[in-house]
């Protein structure tokens, strides 16, 4: 059984089954549940409901899913230039480049994002929450050695990230020492 708090091994176990039965619209609408919770990922959340509606035009779930994510996208869109306009006027704002790396996030641009929490990190390095989003970043990203130097750099700062997040990281990669894969 997976973790609440386990989005991204959800995904994986979501695509898995959706290979193995491809024409189970139910699955299709909540993989698109999966994916609108998660961040980052409402491009992905739209097309599985949309292949839910597909296999199943009428289907009342998807429809309200698909309304949901094509909302929350146009928005955390709006944030990004809102806050882009902001940064422009002053660039120096951690605060405003933690927000921005949020809606970033959000609007699925794990590049910009990327960029907005190391600006915020460098402008305060004692930013636990930047340093956080950043380890988080990294890992969706596959860099599980920078994610790791990441959880650090939050926990010393004082920032201790979700312990489901920390325990995907160990599975990607155990500490040193402990035996297990390092990517």
């Amino acid at each position: 059984m997976l973790l609440p708090g386990n989005k991204e091994e959800a995904i994986e176990e979501f695509m898995t089954s959706l290979r193995l039965n491809p024409g189970n619209a139910p699955l299709y609408a909540t993989m698109g549940n999966v994916l609108a919770a998660g961040m980052g990922h409402a491009d992905a959340a739209i097309r599985a409901y949309e292949d839910a509606l597909k296999l199943l035009p009428g289907m009342a779930t998807a429809q309200r899913g698909l309304a949901r994510a094509v909302a929350a996208q146009a928005q955390a869109r709006k944030d990004v230039a809102t806050l882009r306009q902001q940064l422009a006027r002053n660039p120096d704002l951690p605060g405003a480049n933690y927000d921005l790396g949020v809606v970033e996030t959000a609007a699925g641009n794990f590049e910009g994002a990327t960029r907005a929490f190391t600006k915020a990190a460098q402008l305060r390095p004692e930013f636990g929450p930047a340093h956080a989003s950043l380890a988080l970043l990294w890992f969706l990203r596959g860099d599980y050695k920078a994610a790791r130097a990441e959880v650090q750099s939050a926990r010393t700062a004082g920032t201790f990230p979700d312990t489901p997040f920390i325990e995907a990281l160990a599975r990607k990669m155990p500490p040193p020492g402990s035996g297990g894969p390092t990517h």
